[in-house]
């Protein structure tokens, strides 16, 4: 393509060159709605998805597949009809891809979250978590003894007697292990006007640049 042209133009030279717009499996397609050419483009098919990312869109495969899809319909419904203003589609996407890489983490941004942004939505996520672990150890000893009758002593402070009628031990342990989590969801969606013009302001701009970087403002 070596005159400026219409971007339609560039697009449906190269269509022709694979498809053709007349004939499709032996059989003529061209008053075939599904299959006219104006039709496929508005509906952006398969075919035409490979003929432009082959030639105007060649090389946008940084931006992740939804944003990219929806930026490339969006911009042939809004620059079909208009002229390039470079001798070859070849410079004009270097330019353009050139100008999209410097903006991509916007763009993605934009293309995903749009509607976040639109409805003010926010999110928050609180995970909090505790754990315990004790160890309890008890034992008892008891001794009965019964004193001779020709033994009276009776003192509170001895502690221990050379014989018993009687022993009892016991012992015990006991282990105590809890975890507990908790997560804690919250969601907030508002709507406010304002955010609505601030996106549409973003978009417009975005494209307004976008024509006067690629296109001829000669009308």
């Amino acid at each position: 393509m070596k005159t400026t042209t219409r971007l339609y133009d560039v697009i449906y030279s190269n269509y022709n060159k694979l498809y053709g717009d007349f004939i499709k499996d032996n059989q003529i397609i061209y008053f075939n709605p599904e299959f006219q050419f104006s039709h496929k483009v508005v509906d952006y098919d398969d075919e035409i998805k490979t003929v432009c990312r082959n030639t105007i869109f060649y090389g946008l495969d940084f931006l992740d597949d939804t944003s990219r899809l929806r930026f490339e319909q969006e911009f042939l419904s809004r620059f079909l009809s208009r002229t390039i203003k470079f001798q070859t589609y070849e410079l004009f996407n270097w330019k353009l891809v050139a100008y999209v890489r410097g903006i991509k983490d916007i763009i993605t941004d934009y293309y995903i979250n749009i509607e976040k942004y639109l409805h003010s939505h926010s999110e928050t996520n609180t995970l909090a978590g505790s754990n315990t672990e004790g160890v309890t150890i008890s034992r008892d000893n008891n001794l009965a003894v019964t004193l001779p009758q020709d033994n009276t002593d009776l003192s509170l402070d001895k502690d221990t007697y050379d014989y018993a009628d009687t022993t009892a031990h016991s012992k015990s342990r006991t282990s105590d292990t809890s975890t507990q989590d908790t997560l804690q969801e919250s969601e907030a969606i508002s709507y406010d006007v304002t955010r609505l013009t601030e996106l549409q302001a973003f978009h417009d701009n975005l494209f307004n640049d976008l024509d006067r970087l690629l296109f001829s403002q000669i009308m």
